[in-house]
């Protein structure tokens, strides 16, 4: 369990919490993979939402003002035996309420003042007897060290007998606690102090038995008693292969016992175990299921989707199963020790979505993207035909074998090119480059001119262009971000980019004590710029690779000339700003994700700066990089209602996401909000200030926005990581940067491999 010593600010009940019926969310992973001809047109259109598909609606546990008008925040909510625990932090008391098995509150408790509020909450447990066990830690200063003390309380909110002082001297910053049958307390905890995580075991007294301490590549998690016995996950990556394994806590033996392995059971189901009065629990991003662990299966309980539920990304929201008809599911502060909401899903009779079309987005990990989440959810709280769902690849059974993100997305680009695939297909330029010119995307050109509210210019015009293929736009991206070099417009000129021939000449010149580039890799120099342009080594359109070329033979000089050697392991990664200010060092490399990030850029530098991209035939500018992009297949009979959807992500609210999240926007009007906030040049008004790196603060003058304009609109260069090829070319070129091959046998080898590569994928 959590610990939550702080808190969003609520307001207790006096009598009961007050259910808010919230509108809906209804999201579900339909999607039928098989391989058939490129030819067949494979989308189910037909498909449609099912009376009998289990739904639930959530409502928020509301904690209305109470008697005396004191406003609390809820510290902790854990399940207890046969109830729910929600402890509540007052003005000056505690509460506990207790919710039954259906979500109702049937007892709200003032616990005695005996357990000051000055003290941290760790965790709360309870007993067979519905006792309420506290563990609290408090510093005390005359003995200077940490104490903590474990209060029992009755049913009805009485402390019973003095406060246990359990010998743990240390602060845990995440732990759990449980009491079994037998009154043994356990104690799972993270240290704050050490960075040290275990089990600690104590009988009934506070006197500490035995610690189970994390070695040999095994991690433990939380705790779960299942009947008479204790339980912890621990997860195992001995020998390079992650198995889970539920391990009985043996007190007799003060050791683990032999574990159930889970391992198919939760990477087929579930990322996190939870118990409930009913049974065993998994939950992830996809949803809630119950475990059996005799037969080592899981199976769906509700799926979120099937909701109205606004699930959070990355799995941050805490799952407690109460009965298979309700679920709580309580939201974290954004810091990690306070809830913010509590929830109860409760099952509906009918599924109120029955009869709506539904159409499919899917991507890899797709349901870690909260921008995509938050367009989901708006798009199906306010269309009356149709239903977004949601099709991970990430987690699927079908590619359950498959471990890496790099194959998983080979593995998706085979399944959209056999003619299978969904309405919508989310992911990065790397997915869609072998499906362009095939005729599996609709033109969103086609789609802008026949769309009278969108407007095609609202769009950045280096945005859209670098997007293009032959003059089509198959994917386009809401957010985006700049790799490149950085240097003094006074040192390297004002340049946005530059041929081999041109960087080469530039170095030359250079003073004696200047470097042009430091604390690069020969790999990562090859990797970068072979990233940034790849188009000029492989046309997929028309499946040429143009490796055995003077231009990449260029390249692998560059990257051995200015890299260092790759199995140095004392490669220097210098403090770039300061061998910049002393004149040391003419470039560094450079990520803009924002106006803010370019600023600090031009501070570290101390005046106008040049980005670039990495050197190139083409002399490309900066690789503008896109974590999502966006297309609409062109198999799909709902391809009015997929356009729809896909203007979710450019409208105000989806571009203002993309900003939150440290991306660029691509809408115009959200660029020129983002480079008015973080490049105001007024202080007055609101403008951020900016210090050098002695602490003085520089103003933001109007030439800065303008520069930065400038590169975003001046952008030519889209990147991609084609996985499959970078591969081929870092697993043959060492022997080359190691003396050991000749450039040409090295180059002969590469040409091989990717065409080879390439005419497989045509």
């Amino acid at each position: 369990m959590m610990t939550f010593p702080a808190a969003s600010d609520m307001k207790i009940s006096k009598t009961r919490s007050k259910l808010l019926q919230t509108a809906g969310l209804t999201l579900c992973m339909a999607m039928l993979f098989s391989t058939v001809s490129c030819s067949k047109n494979n989308v189910d259109d037909g498909k449609i939402v099912s009376v009998d598909t289990p739904y639930f609606s959530s409502s928020l546990l509301d904690f209305s003002e109470a008697a005396d008008g004191e406003y609390a925040s809820t510290r902790c909510v854990k399940q207890l035996r046969d109830s729910l625990g929600i402890l509540i932090s007052g003005t000056s008391k505690y509460y506990i309420q207790l919710y039954d098995n259906s979500g109702q509150l049937f007892s709200q408790t003032t616990l005695e003042d005996s357990m000051g509020l000055e003290s941290t909450l760790v965790d709360i447990a309870g007993d067979l007897d519905g006792n309420l066990y506290i563990l609290t830690q408090s510093y005390d200063e005359i003995n200077e060290k940490v104490v903590s003390e474990l209060f029992t309380f009755d049913s009805k909110g009485a402390l019973i007998g003095k406060p246990l002082v359990l010998p743990v001297e240390e602060l845990v910053s995440q732990s759990q606690i449980e009491v079994d049958n037998a009154g043994n307390i356990y104690l799972y905890f993270s240290s704050a102090m050490t960075g040290s995580r275990g089990i600690s075991v104590f009988d009934s007294s506070g006197t500490q038995m035995y610690d189970i301490s994390e070695n040999n590549g095994k991690s433990i998690g939380n705790l779960l008693q299942i009947e008479d016995q204790m339980y912890t996950v621990c997860y195992d990556s001995a020998n390079d292969t992650l198995k889970i394994g539920l391990y009985p806590l043996d007190n007799t033996g003060e050791k683990l016992g032999e574990p159930i392995d889970i391992s198919d059971t939760l990477r087929s189901g579930g990322g996190s175990l939870s118990i409930g009065k009913d049974g065993l629990y998994s939950y992830n991003t996809k949803g809630v299921y119950s475990v059996d662990l005799d037969n080592q299966k899981s199976s769906s309980l509700f799926l979120w989707e099937n909701t109205n539920f606004k699930k959070a990304a990355f799995d941050t929201d805490q799952v407690i199963v109460l009965s298979t008809d309700t679920t709580i599911v309580f939201k974290e502060g954004n810091s990690g020790n306070s809830i913010n909401s509590v929830s109860l899903l409760t099952r509906e009779k009918v599924n109120p979505d029955a009869g709506k079309k539904i159409i499919t987005i899917a991507g890899s990990m797709i349901s870690m993207d909260s921008t995509v989440l938050s367009a989901v959810y708006d798009f199906n709280m306010s269309n009356e035909e149709y239903r977004i769902e949601i099709h991970d690849y990430w987690g699927d059974p079908k590619f359950s074998t498959i471990t890496s993100s790099y194959s998983l997305v080979s593995a998706m680009n085979l399944e959209i090119l056999s003619g299978d695939g969904p309405d919508i297909i989310y992911g990065d330029n790397e997915l869609f480059a072998n499906c362009e010119n095939k005729g599996i995307f609709v033109d969103l050109y086609t789609m802008m001119a026949n769309d009278s509210e969108f407007n095609k210019d609202a769009v950045i015009p280096s945005i859209m262009k670098i997007c293009e293929t032959d003059g089509h736009l198959y994917k386009l991206g809401p957010g985006f971000l700049l790799n490149g070099f950085i240097g003094a417009k006074s040192i390297i000129g004002d340049r946005t980019g530059w041929t081999f021939d041109e960087f080469n000449n530039f170095a030359e010149s250079l003073p004696d004590e200047m470097l042009p580039l430091l604390g690069f890799t020969q790999t990562e120099l090859l990797s970068r710029s072979l990233c940034a342009n790849m188009n000029s080594f492989v046309d997929s359109k028309s499946g040429t690779v143009s490796f055995d070329s003077d231009d990449f033979r260029k390249l692998l000089d560059y990257a051995k000339l200015y890299g260092t050697d790759d199995d140095n392991t004392n490669t220097i990664r210098p403090d770039s700003s300061e061998m910049i200010a002393n004149g040391e060092l003419a470039m560094s490399s450079t990520a803009i994700c924002s106006a803010e990030t370019y600023a600090y850029e031009v501070m570290k530098f101390g005046g106008p700066v040049s980005i670039t991209g990495y050197p190139s035939t083409e002399k490309s500018t900066a690789a503008c990089y896109m974590p999502t992009m966006i297309a609409i297949s062109s198999r799909s009979d709902n391809k009015e209602a997929a356009w729809d959807f896909f203007k979710y992500f450019f409208n105000e609210k989806g571009q203002l996401a993309v900003s939150s999240r440290d991306e660029i926007p691509v809408v115009v009007s959200a660029f020129e909000a983002q480079v008015e906030t973080q490049l105001n040049s007024d202080q007055n008004a609101g403008g951020v200030i900016y210090c050098d790196q002695w602490g003085n603060p520089i103003p933001i003058s109007s030439d800065m926005a303008d520069d930065y304009r400038d590169l975003i609109y001046g952008l030519t260069s889209l990147g991609s990581y084609d996985t499959d090829i970078l591969s081929i070319v870092l697993e043959e070129v060492p022997p080359y940067f190691n003396d050991q091959k000749s450039q040409d046998d090295v180059i002969a080898l590469i040409q091989n491999r990717v065409q080879t590569l390439v005419d497989e994928r045509q």
